[in-house]
């Protein structure tokens, strides 16, 4: 049984793990902080990611508290005009063969460490960072924050995230910090009952403006709603030590979105307080594996949240390495070279279609009059069919 490392308990971490322990691994996840915080805020999982947390058995734990939205409405904001509803529910899943889920993200985390715990397989050892190797024959020794002993395992992946040490180990260049000229993404999340009526609805909804978007939803069985800014930013981001914990001053989003429609203000009114963090992507990589060490999610392709599926995509690549580990199950430098294979060429174009898409959102005048008359003309059928290519498994 080959005994497989994964830096990093996230949600790319978590799922790999059950993949590779229903592949026949044993699996250690070690983790940098004390705690397994659940961090983040809502998450759209689309049909893709639901497809893959159906095979590694935990879409119906997730099913539990998540909302499957009836369509995603997409509008103007300065007005509220609705451009398109595109229909989801049954349509969705009889589409693109899994359901379109809105959850939390500590939601989704739950689900994962409930079926990790019914595997004997995968241990997680929490305040364990792991901070290098070295090669010793067939097998890696790695080396821990602190005065910790060296484990021996068979192979490492890196699930550490956008700031992966075990990226820049393998001489990666590391993610840049956020700079002038980028965006910044405000979240928050707030009761049901503190929503505008019409916006508790089982509905996705999507709003345009220049220079700013606007994303909202039910979560946690509709209870509560999940409310996602985003905004071109020209002043230096936040540091990445702050990147899910910096406050936002609700005084600056009341700004900028003070030409927008009354129901929508109201919406961005009610949170008691914000949380914001850096947008950051980078070019595609050539190749993540170097023998025994690959990457996975963010680590090896982190992407513009515009397309909604960096979480989705970590949960695909861990169902992919995975299979890959099957089809060589003593071999782990063939096995990641086989999954990286697989996997390079999709999440390339994902990056790239997310940042097209951050340009479509945030179009100014009079670009923005001509999207939204495409938007409103289109069918909502041939507008679905635009994610035949990202959704369908």
């Amino acid at each position: 049984m080959l005994h497989i490392a994964l830096a990093g308990a996230g949600i790319g971490g978590l799922a790999a793990g059950l993949a590779l322990a229903q592949s026949g691994c044993r699996v250690s996840i070690f983790e940098r902080t004390p705690v397994l915080a659940e961090v983040g805020a809502g998450l759209q999982l689309s049909p893709n990611a639901n497809a893959a947390l159906r095979r590694l058995g935990v879409l119906a734990r997730v099913e539990r508290d998540a909302v499957a939205p009836l369509s995603l409405r997409i509008g103007r904001g300065r007005d509220g005009t609705v451009l398109a509803r595109l229909p989801l529910g049954r349509h969705a899943e009889d589409r693109f063969g899994a359901p379109f889920l809105l959850t939390l993200r500590a939601d989704l985390q739950r689900a994962l460490r409930e079926s990790i715990q019914d595997n004997p397989h995968v241990t997680i050892e929490t305040g364990k960072g792991i901070a290098n190797w070295r090669v010793a024959g067939d097998r890696l020794m790695l080396e821990f924050d602190g005065d910790r002993p060296v484990v021996a395992v068979d192979g490492l992946v890196g699930c550490d995230g956008l700031h992966s040490v075990v990226r820049e180990r393998l001489g990666f260049a590391p993610t840049p910090e956020p700079g002038r000229g980028g965006r910044t993404a405000w979240r928050a999340t707030i009761d049901a009952s503190e929503a505008p009526a019409p916006f508790r609805r089982p509905n996705a909804n999507l709003w345009l403006g220049h220079k700013v978007h606007l994303v909202h939803y039910p979560v946690a069985s509709g209870r509560l709603v999940n409310v996602i800014a985003a905004i071109d930013d020209s002043r230096p981001g936040d540091r990445a030590d702050a990147f899910w914990s910096a406050p936002g001053d609700p005084v600056e989003i009341e700004q900028r979105f003070a030409s927008w429609a009354d129901p929508i203000r109201q919406l961005l009114a009610a949170p008691k307080a914000w949380g914001k963090w850096p947008l950051i992507d980078r070019p595609p990589l050539g190749h993540w594996s170097q023998g025994r060490v690959t990457l996975l999610g963010d680590a090896a392709h982190p992407m513009l949240p515009f397309l909604a599926q960096g979480a989705a995509q970590a949960i695909e690549d861990a169902a992919a390495l995975g299979d890959a580990i099957l089809a060589h199950p003593h071999d782990p430098a063939v096995a990641f070279r086989a999954y990286e294979a697989v996997r390079l060429r999709r999440t390339a174009r994902i990056q790239a279609e997310s940042r097209r898409q951050a340009v479509i959102y945030h179009l100014p005048p009079p670009a923005s009059a001509v999207r939204d008359f495409v938007l409103r003309c289109t069918p909502a059928n041939k507008l679905l069919a635009r994610y035949d290519w990202l959704y369908a498994t």
